[in-house]
């Protein structure tokens, strides 16, 4: 059996499939399995897929009908037969080390190895990484609590990763869901017991404007805060208030960001996650960067970003006078 699973769902990446899967054919480390999951795609997709197969061995294809990414990663999963699994999507591309490197992270004890990801746009110069990875490992309250902050070493895609396969277990991504990594991979991490990060750029994102979660704000992007809620009540019921706690701050972060966002786009937000834009700017105003809070204001109204500006600066001289005046 080998030793990994690395999971690809294909669907309408004809132009980028190639170089996807030559990437992954390419790897230093070669005990794996690489399972093309066709979604029924309607271009040639599921040909180049059974031409891989024919030319190498540790490739498996399997053609089902469109369910998504959710539902060709889930279809993935079942058949997978390593003991650890990554996924990687069919327009990305990973370092020849990315195998090598979050395997090393497994020999060390690791559950979950993660490495670093960079996006990049066509026609990008891509170097390979070179040199040895420093890494950091974190327990699964750790993780978690750094993933909702924001400030991940482990971040929420699960792309990225190597995971042990027992940890997933019955744990499936939502068909039909945007944001499924939301959903899917906290309830992993839940379940690790030692995770390690390393600082080695080996996953290569691309900057798709196809791609789903890159379209105008829409009543779909909703997806992540239902995702979030499921974490909430999983980890409450679960006993780990303060990891519940940090979720439901960022799913509050997130419900004023999308506030903004839904009114510029003219998308009716959902009647749960409704607030003023006058709320949702005073909360921004405090809790993220002052460059997200003036993008969010742009939205509103440009005259508004200047007004801010000024309010800053007062703001400041205010406080130094004060700390002077101490």
């Amino acid at each position: 059996m080998p030793q990994i699973s690395v999971i690809v769902p294909v669907y309408k990446v004809e132009q980028y499939l190639h170089e996807c899967v030559d990437s992954i054919l390419g790897q230093t480390y070669r005990d794996f399995e690489l399972i093309l999951v066709n979604d029924g795609s309607p271009d040639n997709c599921g040909a180049i897929c059974d031409e891989y197969a024919e030319k190498d061995d540790r490739v498996r294809v399997i053609h089902q009908e469109n369910r998504g990414l959710s539902g060709a990663r889930n279809t993935g999963i079942d058949a997978a037969r390593g003991e650890y699994i990554t996924f990687v999507d069919s327009d990305d591309l990973v370092d020849r080390r990315y195998l090598e490197v979050l395997m090393s992270g497994a020999a060390d004890g690791a559950d979950v190895t993660v490495c670093r990801f960079r996006e990049f746009a066509d026609g990008d110069v891509r170097l390979p990484w070179e040199g040895k990875a420093s890494s950091q490992a974190f327990n699964c309250r750790e993780a978690l609590l750094k993933l909702y902050e924001g400030s991940a070493p482990v971040p929420v895609n699960a792309c990225s990763k190597l995971l042990r396969k027992s940890l997933i277990g019955d744990a499936r991504f939502p068909v039909g869901r945007l944001h499924e990594d939301q959903a899917f991979t906290p309830y992993i991490l839940s379940r690790a017991k030692r995770i390690v990060s390393c600082d080695a750029v080996l996953y290569h994102y691309r900057a798709n404007p196809a791609s789903i979660t890159r379209n105008t704000f829409s009543a779909r992007r909703y997806d992540d805060l239902w995702a979030i809620d499921g974490c909430i009540r999983y980890f409450t019921e679960c006993g780990e208030t303060e990891i519940a706690a940090a979720a439901r701050k960022r799913r509050h972060r997130l419900i004023c960001s999308y506030a903004i966002y839904a009114r510029n786009a003219g998308v009716e937000v959902p009647e749960e996650y409704r607030i003023s834009t006058f709320k949702a700017l005073c909360y921004l105003r405090r809790n993220v960067s002052a460059d997200k809070f003036g993008y969010c204001l742009s939205l509103v109204n440009e005259k508004l970003v200047i007004w801010d500006a000024r309010l800053r600066k007062i703001e400041k001289i205010m406080k130094l006078r004060s700390e002077v005046s101490e």
